[in-house]
Order: structure tokens, then C-alpha cells, then sequence
């Protein structure tokens, strides 16, 4: 089988960046579908550390759904009572592009205090978290940490992504 050392489930790395985040959690996916649960770890830290700043980069699948989007994300995804991070999307998901091709955010990353990156093919499905064969790269460099987060920076600051309305 080889050597599995540096094996471990997503899910185990994914709730650790959140158990300990202290400033700052980034993170991108394609796909979300039971998130209440797998976000409850990261809902529970933001209220115990109230200077925890969590901003989430979603694909919203259906063109002009942002709206329905934001609902079924407060009933479906995360956890109830709890406080919201600030979630973005790619505004060109909403309407027409060039040659009516839509776009759609389709990175899967976490960065963490601007210190770590986890770069991953697993979106925050129940299935990827636990079930499939995922690849993931965490790495503990603040230099790619703070090239990641400036990339999602520019997005917001070009107009690519905007916050979503709750």
C-alpha cells in the first residue's frame, strides 16, 4: 500500500485549520451540501473568537438565484443561531458572459491566519469530507498563505465577486 504517514482524511484536516484559526479563515468551494454539520466546528470558534474574521467563496449554481441562494444557505448549511461569516460569489455565475458561456467558482481552498493553505479537490460535501478519494496540499507558508488571500482580495476588488445579501 506504501507509506501513509502524511495520510489523513479531509475532513480531520479541514476541522483543525478551523479549531485553530485566531484572526482570519478563507475559504473557497464549488460544491456545499450538508454543511450544517461539517461547518458546525468553524460556527462554534467564531463565537468563541469573536476577532475571528470568516469570509466564504461559494459557487451559486442556478443563474439568478442569489437570493434563494442565501436562504438555503441559512436553513441548509450552516449551523442555526449561529453567527454568519461573510460569503462572496462570483457575480458572473448571475448573468450572461461572453459567448454565454456561465462561470462558476470552482476553487477549493482554506487559508488560515494567513499562515497555512490547504489547496484541495474536495468541495464541503459529506462525500468528499468522509467517503472519496481526495487530494489536498496543506502548506505552511505565509508568503503562498498571503498570495492566495491577496488573489481572492483582487476578485472582490475587480467587481468579480460580491458579497452575498443575508
Amino acid at each position: 500500500m506504501g507509506d501513509l504517514a502524511m495520510h489523513r482524511d479531509t475532513s480531520v484536516v479541514v476541522q483543525d485549520l478551523f479549531q485553530r484559526a485566531k484572526r482570519s479563515l478563507l475559504l473557497s468551494t464549488y460544491g456545499i451540501y450538508g454543511g450544517r454539520e461539517i461547518f458546525r466546528t468553524l460556527a462554534v470558534r467564531m463565537e468563541s473568537a469573536a476577532e475571528l474574521r470568516v469570509r466564504m467563496f461559494l459557487n451559486i449554481q442556478a443563474q439568478g438565484n442569489a437570493g434563494t441562494f442565501a436562504q438555503d444557505f441559512r436553513r441548509y448549511h450552516w449551523p442555526e443561531d449561529a453567527p454568519l461569516p461573510e460569503v462572496y460569489y462570483d457575480v458572473r455565475s448571475q448573468g450572461t458572459v461572453a459567448h454565454g458561456e456561465a462561470a462558476v467558482m470552482h476553487a477549493k481552498c482554506i487559508v488560515m491566519d494567513v499562515e497555512e493553505v490547504l489547496v484541495t479537490s474536495a468541495n464541503f460535501t459529506e462525500a468528499a469530507q468522509h467517503r472519496n478519494i481526495e487530494v489536498g496540499l496543506l502548506v505552511r507558508s505565509a508568503v503562498i498563505a498571503r498570495q492566495v488571500t491577496e488573489f481572492f482580495d483582487g476578485l472582490v476588488s475587480a467587481g468579480w465577486c460580491s458579497p452575498l445579501r443575508f
